[in-house]
C-alpha cells in the first residue's frame, strides 16, 4: 500500500433489510455523504439475495463530521440531500485514528417501499398536430406541473422536447416527492391566477370580510389571518408583519442604506436565499402552521363549487412536497416564417392530474402554426390556383372558378353577395402544379387593358410581383444548424422573362430522393408562388394568370398556360382580384368639396378620402327644432333636459367601398356615450337620421354598410360612398353631466389590406368642447 493510499479514509455503509417483511433484491440504494463543507460523495449499491450491500465511500483527507443520507438508486445526491429520507451521522471524533469505519444501518421496510415510489421515472410520449391532422414539426413542446394554493399558481417545468417530421415527440423526467417542505417552497416561484383571485374574493365579499387582502404575488400566511380577523366583531387589529421578499427588500433598504435600496427584487432574492429559507421555514412552515389555520379557514369559507375538483387548500388537505405523481400542463413553440409561435398553450383548466408514467398525448394546434404539407401533387398536366393570403380560396372571390354565379359588378371581391372585399397591399397566391406539368420554371402574366393595338396578357409591371420563400423541416442541405431552413426563391431573368423556380425543379436538384421522406416543406409556404403587389395596379378588376416553362438545353422553352387542376371540362387558370388602395396625402385630393379641416402632421386626421371623416356642425336645437346654439372646437354650451343634439358630418369613400362609421362622445373617467355605432357593439343613444345638408350627401345614411344595403337598389351593390349626413338625438342623453366632452367620428373601409382584415383603411376627426348641464 502505497503512502497516498495509507491516508485516505474509508467508510463502509452497511446496509441490512433481512429483516423487512419483503425487500427487494436488487433494489437500488445511493448512499450519500454530506461533508462539513457541504461538498457530497456517494455511491450506489443493490441488495443482494439475502437483503445486504455494502456501500463504500472513500475520502483523500479527514472528512471530519459526516452526514449519510440513504435514498433510492435512481435520485441523484444533490436530490436526496433535499428529501425527507434515511439519515446517520457520524462524529468527527470517531474518527481519531482510525481510517476506516464501519456504519451498520437496519433498512426497514417503510423506507424500502418508499424508496420505490420516491423518484419514479415518467414518459410522456404525443404528437403535435394541426387542426385537420398535419404534423407539426420542429416544435418544442414543454411540459410543466401544476401546483395551486389559495389564489397562487405555481408552473414548473419538468422536461422538453423537440416534434419530429410526423410531430411526434418523447419527454422522459424522474420525478421525486417527499421533499423536506423548506426546500419545495424555497424553489417555487409563484403568480396570483386572476380566475382564482376573482372567484375566492367573491366569496370574501359575500362573507363580509371588512378587509380583503390584496392578492400578493408571494405566499404569505398573513393573508388568511387578515382574513380571519377581519370575519370578527369590533375593530380590526392592527396588521400583522408581512415576512415576503417585497417587505424584506423594504427593510434592508432602510436598513443598508442607498446601496442597498438600489437592490431590485431579483438581485435581493439571490442574495438572500439562505435568509428566504429561513423565513419560508419560520413563518411559514414551522409548527404546522398552515395545518393550524387550514381548519379554521374552513369552517367559515363556503366550498366554491367550480373548483371543488381542484383538491383546492384549504378546502382540502394539501402537502405538495409529498405529491408523487405530477399534474401536467402543456406548452408548445415553433419557429416558421422568421418568428417563433407559440402554437398550443394549456393552463391550469387542462391540468391532466395525476398522470400515469406513460402518458400519451395529442395536441392540437392554433392557427400560428406551420404544418407539414401532404407529400403529393395534383395530378396531371394542370396548375391548381388555389387561395390568396392565409385561407381565402379563389371560389370564394367573385368571378373566379368555382365561385358562385353573381354579377359582373361583385367579381374581384372576397366574400361576395356579403361583405364584399376588395383587396389592397401584398395579396400572397398559392398554388400546385400538377404532377405532369412543365412546370421548371413559372411567372404570373397581368392582363393590360391598356396594351396596344389590342389588350392581352403581358409581364407583370416592375414591382408588381415579389418572389417567395419557402420553408422546410429537416437537415441542411449544407452545413446548416437546426431543423428550420429558409429557402429563397428569386426572381431570376431568363431568356428575356423575370422567372421563378418551381419548387419540384428544387427539389430534383438537392438530394430528390429526401423530399417527402427525410425533409418536408410547411404548408404555409410549400405552394407559396409569390405576392402580387397591388400597388402597381391601378384601383378595379384586375385579372392574372400563371404561366410555366419548361428547360431545354440551359434556356426556357416556349411556356405554357396550365389549365386548371379539378376543373372539368379543362379551363385555362386565372385569378381576378378587385384592388383599392388608399392614397394619402397631397395626391388625394383631400379636402376635396367640404371646408378645409387639419390633417397628417400633429394631428389624429389623415389626408385621404378613402375614407374622409369631417365633423362640419355641432348644434343644440330647441324642443321644436330650432338653432340655440352651434358649439365649435374648444367651444362652450348650456344644455337644457329638453333640447336636442344635431351634429352634420361626413363619412365618406370616394371609392365606394365604406364599411361603417361610429360616432361618440368620451367625457370624465373613462365615460363614453355612442350616438351611432356602425361595428354594432353598442346600441347608442336612440338617434335618428335626419336630411342632410351639404353637397355629396349620403343616399344611404348606414351607419353600416348591412345598413346601407337595406336602403339601396340591388343594382348599386358593391358600391356605397356614404356622404354627407346628420344625426339628431336628446342631448341629455349625450351630456349626462357637465364635463368637457370629446366628439369622436371614425370611418372604416371594406378592404382587406396585406390580408389584415381589420379594416386597416380607415379616418378619424374630432372636436373637444365644455358642457354645462
Amino acid at each position: 500500500m502505497s503512502e497516498k493510499e495509507a491516508k485516505k479514509y474509508r467508510l463502509e455503509v452497511l446496509l441490512d433489510a433481512s429483516q423487512a417483511k419483503k425487500f427487494q433484491p436488487g433494489q437500488e440504494i445511493r448512499a450519500v455523504a454530506q461533508l462539513e463543507d457541504g461538498s457530497l460523495r456517494d455511491t450506489a449499491v443493490k441488495l443482494s439475495k439475502d437483503g445486504k450491500a455494502n456501500a463504500v465511500l472513500e475520502f483523500d483527507e479527514h472528512p471530519g463530521q459526516v452526514k449519510i443520507l440513504l435514498g433510492p438508486g435512481n435520485a441523484s445526491a444533490d436530490t436526496i440531500q433535499n428529501l425527507q429520507t434515511l439519515t446517520r451521522t457520524i462524529p468527527a471524533a470517531h474518527w481519531r485514528d482510525r481510517p476506516t469505519l464501519r456504519l451498520p444501518v437496519i433498512l426497514p421496510q417503510y423506507y424500502l417501499v418508499w424508496w420505490l415510489w420516491w423518484c419514479r421515472t415518467f414518459t410522456i410520449t404525443g404528437r403535435v398536430v394541426c387542426p385537420d391532422g398535419r404534423p407539426v414539426p420542429g416544435a418544442t413542446v414543454c411540459a410543466y406541473d401544476i401546483d395551486i394554493f389559495w389564489w397562487w399558481i405555481n408552473k414548473q417545468s419538468v422536461g422538453c422536447a423537440t416534434t419530429d417530421m410526423d410531430g411526434a415527440f418523447e419527454i422522459t423526467f424522474t420525478w421525486c416527492c417527499g421533499w423536506w417542505p423548506w426546500y419545495w417552497w424555497n424553489w417555487r416561484r409563484w403568480m396570483v391566477d386572476p380566475i382564482l383571485s376573482d372567484r375566492i374574493i367573491e366569496q370574501l365579499k359575500k362573507l363580509k370580510v371588512r378587509k380583503i387582502p390584496i392578492p400578493d404575488p408571494i405566499p404569505d400566511p398573513y393573508v388568511f389571518e387578515e382574513i380571519l380577523s377581519g370575519l370578527g366583531p369590533g375593530p380590526l387589529p392592527p396588521p400583522p408583519v408581512r415576512h415576503n421578499l417585497a417587505a424584506a427588500a423594504d427593510i434592508r433598504a432602510m436598513q443598508a442604506g442607498p446601496e442597498m435600496a438600489a437592490m431590485d427584487v431579483s438581485e435581493l432574492e439571490a442574495a438572500q436565499s439562505l435568509s428566504l429559507q429561513a423565513s419560508l421555514r419560520g413563518h411559514l412552515l414551522e409548527a404546522g402552521r398552515l395545518e393550524n389555520l387550514r381548519p379554521r379557514l374552513a369552517d367559515v369559507l363556503q366550498p366554491i363549487p367550480e373548483l371543488a375538483e381542484l383538491h383546492i387548500w384549504p378546502w382540502w388537505p394539501w402537502h405538495p412536497w409529498h405529491d408523487c405523481t405530477p399534474d401536467i400542463i402543456f406548452e408548445v413553440t415553433q419557429p416558421c416564417e422568421g418568428a417563433v409561435n407559440v402554437v398550443y398553450d394549456e393552463g391550469w383548466m387542462d391540468t391532466r392530474w395525476n398522470i400515469p408514467t406513460d402518458l400519451d398525448v395529442t395536441l392540437v394546434a392554433n392557427d400560428q402554426a406551420c404544418c407539414l404539407a401532404d407529400d403529393g401533387d395534383p395530378v396531371g398536366n394542370c396548375v391548381f390556383l388555389s387561395h390568396v393570403c392565409s385561407g381565402i380560396n379563389i371560389d370564394q372571390i367573385g368571378g373566379n372558378l368555382g365561385a358562385p354565379a353573381l354579377p359582373a359588378a361583385l367579381h374581384g371581391y372576397a366574400s361576395p353577395g356579403s361583405s364584399d372585399r376588395p383587396f389592397a397591399g401584398t395579396v400572397p397566391v398559392f398554388g400546385e402544379f400538377g404532377n405532369a406539368a412543365p412546370a421548371d420554371f413559372y411567372e404570373l402574366e397581368w392582363w393590360n387593358p391598356a396594351h396596344l393595338p389590342a389588350p392581352d396578357w403581358e409581364p407583370m409591371p416592375p414591382g408588381g410581383f415579389s418572389a417567395p420563400t419557402r420553408t422546410y423541416f429537416g437537415p441542411g442541405l449544407a452545413a446548416e444548424p437546426g431543423l428550420v431552413h429558409d429557402v429563397p426563391f428569386p426572381l431570376t431573368p431568363m431568356d428575356g422573362r423575370t422567372v421563378i423556380e418551381s419548387r419540384r425543379h428544387f427539389e430534383a436538384g438537392h438530394d430528390p430522393l429526401s423530399w417527402g421522406v427525410t425533409r418536408g416543406w410547411f404548408l404555409s409556404s410549400a405552394h407559396y408562388l409569390g405576392s402580387i403587389q397591388t400597388g402597381a395596379f391601378a384601383d378595379g378588376l384586375q385579372l392574372f394568370r400563371v404561366k410555366s416553362y419548361q428547360l431545354v438545353a440551359g434556356h426556357l422553352d416556349a411556356g405554357h398556360v396550365l389549365n386548371q387542376c379539378y376543373v372539368v371540362p379543362g379551363v385555362e387558370n386565372y385569378l381576378l382580384l378587385r384592388i383599392d388602395n388608399q392614397v394619402t396625402g397631397a395626391a388625394s385630393g383631400h379636402p376635396s368639396v367640404w371646408p378645409d379641416h387639419p390633417c397628417d402632421g400633429s394631428t389624429v386626421h389623415t389626408c385621404t378620402l378613402e375614407p374622409e371623416t369631417v365633423i362640419l356642425n355641432v348644434k343644440i336645437l330647441n324642443a321644436d327644432g330650432t338653432l340655440k346654439a352651434i358649439i365649435g372646437p374648444c367651444g362652450e354650451v348650456a344644455v337644457a333636459s329638453s333640447d336636442l343634439l344635431e351634429i352634420d358630418f361626413v363619412a365618406y369613400d370616394i371609392a365606394g367601398h365604406l364599411d361603417h362609421y361610429w360616432l361618440q362622445v368620451t367625457y370624465g373617467e373613462n365615460q363614453v356615450r355612442w350616438i351611432a355605432n356602425g361595428g354594432g357593439l353598442n346600441a347608442g343613444v336612440g338617434a335618428s337620421f335626419v336630411a342632410s345638408p351639404g353637397p355629396l350627401a349620403a343616399a344611404q345614411e348606414g351607419p353600416s354598410y348591412w345598413h346601407a344595403l337595406a336602403d339601396m337598389p340591388a343594382a348599386t351593390r358593391p358600391t356605397w360612398t356614404g356622404g354627407a349626413i346628420s344625426i339628431r338625438a336628446n342631448a341629455a342623453d349625450v351630456f349626462p353631466i357637465t364635463c368637457s366632452y370629446q366628439l369622436e367620428l371614425r370611418a372604416y373601409k371594406r378592404t382587406i389590406v396585406s390580408c389584415d382584415g381589420n379594416l386597416l383603411h380607415r379616418n378619424l376627426s374630432e372636436r373637444s368642447f365644455a358642457v354645462q348641464r
